[in-house]
């Protein structure tokens, strides 16, 4: 083939590159066609293309045509080329033309056809996320992209893929430009000339450091919206009388004060010491504290108390001690005095909690948890405080937190904003509508802000105001419904098909299918990332379901991310089991709410349709809890009762850890689920205090 004569017909960058493997190869080249000069960027000069380059350069000659007409034909046709190599030439070719070598005409393209015909295969490709792709040669005939396929070769697409230069891509949610080795250079050869990024209400946004050589100098007010400002400086002067902490924060308050970075240690240093505002708690306080979390949710981590050392202390209102009061000299109360020697231990016994029953629940100083009386029948050894897996004899007890995620607070932040990023591509001035119980309307509300779009959110009378005001401060407007959340969805349903409105559902039925299979593609993402966040085997999962869409969700990625299938149970309460009155009755039951959970977000009285699909066919596990352990399990997880450090989890958080107590303290139980000491469990803590004021309420009750 070397000695045929070829014509190569190219464009861009990708073509340059074939057309310079074929000048590598000696092949002979008797004439290249690509497209003609054009006007190009802001300076509107005049550039040839990057085939145009190539081909000038290694003295071959160049046509560049604007349209393939007669005179063209007739001019190619004196070549009298054997064949004719097309790699996106951006013009479409007449048979008359195909036909005119020996033997055809082939295409280069890169896609594995029939899969993604046209002109942007490999963006289509990154966009609708393909696992692979590749290369197929075909002959060219007059339908685009439908020849013959010659050969075809295929690879894995991997989310970090450079080119030896420089990389343009889309994600599916932004833009990107990178390149893979050195410094990515922005800027002009002229010296003193200015660099304009982006028109006037435009925003710069910086991923990685940036680094000022010179001064910066600010004319307008300097804005600094990350998680940290670090400032190494001799001395820092500042004029101000007052300092604000937090101003402009709106919705849920967060923790504020000041963190000291102790000697030997940087920003994650555990000895590190802080004086803050503890918003959970309502009090002024000093800790040792890792900052991380801190940084990224607006809540300081919380590892430990630092002492006070003060010459007087005066209160002004009650005061309460928590843990132990040592008192080196006398206790004056009012016009007693108690002398030091008087004062004594109780045996080191300390209330921490209530029993279902309403007993005290007691922890002696080995770590023994009893109820009732000190000599009661022991429940759950924590010895050396190992947490419940010590307690209960598993191997390894995991809690999937999701109280970060995206700073919503909640597992659904990966369902509702990315089913609202997919339906409104390509789609201008939609209005976004979706019905809730908080979690899913506030992911909704997210996404829409992030595409500029209106959006709408339905609440039933049952939502709290705090659950209304986080869904607010992302520029949605919140519409209140009489009666629960079957009738907040019904008038989005009605007022949506009304006014034309996009439907942005978890909730699927007949004919309403595909967006929540686009939020339940989001959820088992976490399963995705639990398979590389752990080495061990997976054997029991403790998932929560009120429509059962997370539960759908873990059970498809389970299906795709885990190499062995773990025991599902799905969790919850018992005033609306749906999913189990469902699996029960081996199809879709209707049940009636009588009362509503302190649940909220799972107190629902039908599953979704796509749910139960997959659910009935996986779901051997069902199991109901009630609402009384709910607001102790959700003080035990924030008093690291259950663990070695604090977990922020909302209500709707706390089944799958309630249900796993109960039922591997249930002899029967516990030998149904096969949950021994071999047994590794996975808990999906699918929100956090989502609910401030409902958070702080079962904070305190639990703590009783």
């Amino acid at each position: 083939m070397i000695d045929k004569k070829i014509i190569f017909m190219g464009t861009p960058d990708i073509a340059a590159q074939h057309l310079s493997i074929l000048i590598e190869n000696k092949l002979n080249l008797i004439g290249v066609f690509t497209q003609p000069p054009r006007k190009k960027n802001r300076g509107m000069r005049v550039e040839e293309s990057a085939v145009h380059h190539i081909a000038k350069k290694n003295n071959i000659e160049i046509h560049y045509p604007s349209t393939i007409d007669d005179k063209v034909i007739a001019q190619t046709k004196s070549l009298k080329p054997d064949l004719i190599i097309v790699v996106a030439y951006g013009i479409i070719l007449p048979t008359s033309f195909i036909n005119i070598p020996k033997y055809g005409c082939i295409n280069i393209h890169v896609s594995l056809l029939p899969r993604w015909r046209g002109a942007t295969p490999i963006e289509h490709a990154l966009l609708e996320g393909d696992n692979k792709t590749g290369i197929s040669i075909i002959n060219i005939t007059s339908k685009l992209d439908a020849g013959d396929i010659l050969m075809q070769e295929s690879f894995l697409l991997d989310q970090n893929m450079y080119s030896d230069d420089l990389t343009l891509y889309h994600d599916g949610t932004d833009s990107h430009i990178s390149n893979q080795t050195g410094i990515l250079k922005i800027g002009t050869l002229n010296n003193g000339s200015d660099i304009h990024i982006g028109a006037g209400t435009s925003e710069l946004t910086i991923g990685d450091n940036m680094t000022v050589s010179g001064n910066a100098t600010i004319n307008g007010n300097l804005m600094v919206a990350g998680t940290m400002t670090t400032t190494h400086t001799t001395s820092h002067t500042v004029s101000d009388k007052l300092i604000k902490l937090g101003e402009g924060n709106t919705g849920t308050a967060h923790d504020l004060g000041i963190v000291f970075t102790r000697g030997g240690g940087g920003s994650t240093n555990v000895a590190n010491t802080a004086l803050i505002w503890d918003e959970s708690e309502d009090v002024f306080a000093f800790t040792q504290t890792n900052t991380e979390d801190g940084l990224t949710n607006g809540n300081v981590t919380i590892d430990g108390y630092a002492s006070l050392k003060v010459d007087g202390l005066v209160a002004a209102g009650d005061t309460m001690f928590n843990s132990n009061v040592n008192i080196n000299g006398n206790l004056v109360l009012g016009s007693t005095t108690i002398n030091e020697n008087s004062l004594g231990l109780i045996n080191g016994i300390t209330t921490i909690g209530v029993s279902e029953n309403n007993k005290a629940v007691t922890q002696d100083n080995s770590g023994v948890i009893t109820i009732g009386s000190t000599n009661g029948d022991q429940i759950i050894n924590i010895a050396s405080h190992d947490g419940i897996d010590g307690g209960l004899k598993l191997n390894n007890i995991f809690y999937k937190d999701e109280s970060k995620r995206f700073h919503l607070k909640s597992f659904k932040a990966l369902g509702g904003a990315y089913a609202v990023e997919r339906i409104s591509k390509g789609k201008k001035n939609i209005v976004i509508s979706s019905a809730t119980a908080g979690n899913h309307g506030r992911s909704v509300a997210w996404g829409a802000k992030r595409l500029n779009l209106k959006c709408k959110i339905f609440v039933s009378q049952y939502v709290s105001q705090t659950r209304v005001r986080e869904i607010e401060k992302f520029g949605a407007e919140v519409i209140r419904v009489k009666g629960n959340y079957e009738n907040s969805l019904e008038e989005c349903k009605r007022l949506s098909k009304k006014n034309n409105w996009q439907i942005v559902q978890d909730v699927s039925t007949k004919n309403y299918k595909y967006v929540p299979q686009l939020t339940m593609a989001g959820y088992s993402i976490m399963i995705k990332e639990i398979s590389k966040q752990t080495n061990h085997y997976i054997t029991h999962i403790f998932v929560q379901a009120g429509v059962g869409g997370l539960a759908a969700g873990v059970v498809a990625g389970v299906a795709k991310y885990f190499k062995r299938i773990p025991r599902i149970i799905v969790v919850e309460p018992d005033r609306a089991d749906c999913v189990l009155q469902s699996v029960k009755a081996n199809k879709m039951k209707k049940i009636r709410i009588k009362k509503e959970s302190i649940m909220g977000g799972m107190s629902c009285n039908e599953m979704s349709l796509v749910p139960w699909q997959i659910l009935k066919k996986t779901s051997n596990y069902c199991v109901s809890v009630t609402d009384n352990n709910v607001a102790k399990t959700t003080a035990m997880l924030k008093d690291r009762k259950l663990s070695r450090v604090s977990i922020i989890g909302g209500e709707c958080a706390t089944p799958g850890v309630i249900a796993l107590i109960g039922l591997a303290n249930n002899f029967k139980a516990r030998k149904s689920l096969n949950l021994n000491e071999d047994s590794n469990i996975l808990v999906i803590g699918c929100e956090g205090n989502a609910d401030v004021k409902l958070y702080k309420q079962l904070l305190s009750k639990g703590r009783k």
